[in-house]
Formats: C-alpha cells, structure tokens, sequence
C-alpha cells in the first residue's frame, strides 16, 4: 500500500501590549510581545484539502494565541533597570523545555518495557526476570526524576536582576519598555515614518542579523550577486517558524550546486577513508572489525552530510533563543547581509504602534 498526500502549514504573526508596573520604583510601562503560531494539516490521497488547510490556520491560530497569554519577555524597567519576578518566571518557562519532556519520554519508555516484561514473564522469578524489572523500573524513575530536577534547577539560575541597579544583560530579541511620556513621542515619530526600534543585541553578535520569528525580510535580489533573483534555496533549519527561501539568480544557483557536489565528493572520500582505517585498526575477528566499520561508517555519512550542507550553504543560521524564536542569520555577501539587516529594521518597525490612547499608568 503506497500512501500519497498533501501537507499544510499556516504560520500567523501577532502581537499585543503588555503593561507592567516595576516592583521597584512603581514605574509603569508597556512592551509589545510578538509571537508567532504554526499549525499543520494533511490531506491523506488529496482528499479534503480545503479542510486540511482550514485545520492548519485554526492550529496556528490557536498557538498563536496561546503564547500570546501565556508567555511573557523579560523587560527591564525604563526607571530603574529592575526585572519584575513575573516576568523572569514566564521566561523560565520558555527555557529547557526539551529537558524535561526527553527525561519524561525515556523514563515513561523505561516503564513500558518494564510493563511488558512483566506480563510476559508470568510474574516468575527466574533468570532474574523480577529484579531486572525494578532495576529498569528505578532506572526510569531516576532519569525522569533528574531531568526535572535539573530543569527546575537551571531555570531558578536565571535572574536578569544580578546586576541591579546597573544595565540588566537581557536575551536577544528583547522588546523595550515604555513609559507614558516615551509613548506619546514614539507615537509622534512612528507617525512621521522616523521610528527606528532599539537594536540592543547587535553588539552582542556583530556582523550578524539578529531577527525574531516572521520579522527577517529579504530583497529579492540574488544573494551573492545582487541581480535579480529567478530561483530560492530553503533555509534548511530544523525550526519550523523560522524557515525562509534565499533567493538566488540562475548563474548562482548552478554554481553553488556545482560546490555542493564537490564538497560532497570530498565528504564521500573522507567517510571512505574513515571506514578503511577503522577496519584495521579495531582488534579482533572479522566479523567484529565488520561490526565497528559498519558503525563508523554509519556516524561518519551523518556527520559528513551534515557538515557538507552547511558549507555549500551561502549563509549562516544559528539559534539565539528557539523558544522566543529569535535567530541570526549571516549571508556571505557583505553587501547582501547589510541590505538585509536594514530590510529587517524596517520590517521589525513598521508593525510597532503604540496603543491608542495611552494606556492608563497606575
């Protein structure tokens, strides 16, 4: 039985005003939280794509949403630089989050085998069956246990409030707060088209473009020649909010097709090397120096693949914070990555407006 089908993916981008009163110096300011939902749908054999569609939107929707309520951003007050404690413990919450799930996941794995081998072994004791059980039982107990353990602890190391009262070191992508009077005069100049978003990260990584999920804008000109462009390559990243086309032109393309066999070539070349040498250098019969030439052959093809897709690639993308979605991205062209990192300020300006009126500060 062959299965055919068609996928959707919908991604919706939202925002809204959050007003925070300093624990401190009672200072009352807003921020813009934006985040971004992904929803799925599929049509197995074609059928029912409308609705397939339609789940994908209602599933993006839905995320969208719930970041929206639940999630917060560590922002400093404009007064006195303090970090409230809500704030900080909704940004716990984005951080991590895989610890404890994977921990979960082996130690409920650990439990179901234990499970299994339970109701086939007929509750007898023999070979050990019954302490093999609980060992594996305890196993997954500690695992599950520690993972959460270790979740809780790495996460209650987070305080921006270190440094207190000197400049907080804030994450990537970190929205700024305003006061009523700074809101009047932002409102002022974003009507006047001369808003421009504070960029506190670029020190942070420079020559890079720091961007946030649904915020990176891209000319469409070649990213290597700056012609125009008649084709894209995907991005390649394992994040689905932040995956994006870079468009090349056609002579690009076929050249930087051309690299990535070459570099393929030398990857191929290079397991083939890796594997030779393993077989003679592992001890032992044949059929065990097989077994380890297998292995390395295995971990070696994954490794070069891996590195080879990233070098026949004309940009680097690297996480900041995959929870927050915020990214950096960095294009070989110098020329390109600038009209990128100025393509994203004015993209990341131009949805901001302020909320109108003034939001009350108590």
């Amino acid at each position: 039985m062959i299965y055919v089908g068609k996928s959707f993916t919908a991604r919706l981008r939202g925002s809204r005003m959050c007003p925070v009163v300093c624990e401190k110096c009672q200072t009352s300011f807003v921020y813009e939280l934006i985040r971004q939902g992904v929803g799925r749908g599929s049509a197995p054999y074609y059928i029912g794509q409308a609705s397939a569609a339609a789940r994908a939107e209602a599933g993006a929707r839905k995320m969208l949403e719930k970041r929206l309520n639940r999630e917060r951003e560590p922002v400093a007050c404009p007064g006195c630089n303090w970090v409230n404690a809500d704030l900080i413990v909704g940004y716990r919450k984005t951080r991590y989050r895989n610890l404890a799930t994977g921990g979960i996941a082996i130690a409920l794995g650990l439990g179901f085998v234990a499970f299994v081998s339970v109701l086939l072994s007929g509750h007898r004791y023999e070979n050990n069956t019954m302490p093999a059980i609980l060992s594996a039982a305890t196993v997954a107990i500690v695992i599950g246990g520690g993972c959460v353990g270790l979740q809780w602890l790495l996460r209650s190391r987070i305080n921006f409030n270190k440094s207190f009262p000197n400049q907080p070191k804030l994450p990537a992508g970190t929205p700024k707060g305003y006061t009523e009077q700074e809101l009047t005069s932002v409102r002022q100049i974003t009507q006047s088209g001369r808003f421009v978003p504070a960029d506190a990260e670029a020190n942070a990584y420079p020559g890079w473009i720091v961007f946030r999920a649904g915020h990176l804008a891209l000319p469409r000109v070649c990213c290597e020649c700056l012609a125009p462009a008649t084709t894209a390559i995907p991005s390649g990243s394992a994040d689905q909010l932040n995956r994006f086309a870079v468009p090349l032109c056609g002579e690009c393309d076929s050249r930087i097709k051309a690299s990535k066999r070459w570099i393929y070539l030398q990857a191929c070349i290079a397991v083939t090397i890796v594997t030779g040498m393993t077989y003679f250098a592992v001890p032992g019969k044949a059929d065990d120096r097989v077994a380890a030439t297998v292995v390395a052959a295995i971990f070696s093809a994954i490794a070069a693949w891996i590195i080879a897709s990233r070098l026949g690639r004309p940009f680097k993308l690297r996480r900041v914070d995959a929870a927050r979605g915020v990214s950096r991205l960095q294009f070989r062209s110098e020329q390109y990555n600038e009209m990128v990192r100025q393509a994203t300020a004015a993209h990341e300006a131009a949805p901001f407006q302020p909320p109108t009126p003034v939001l009350p500060m108590n």
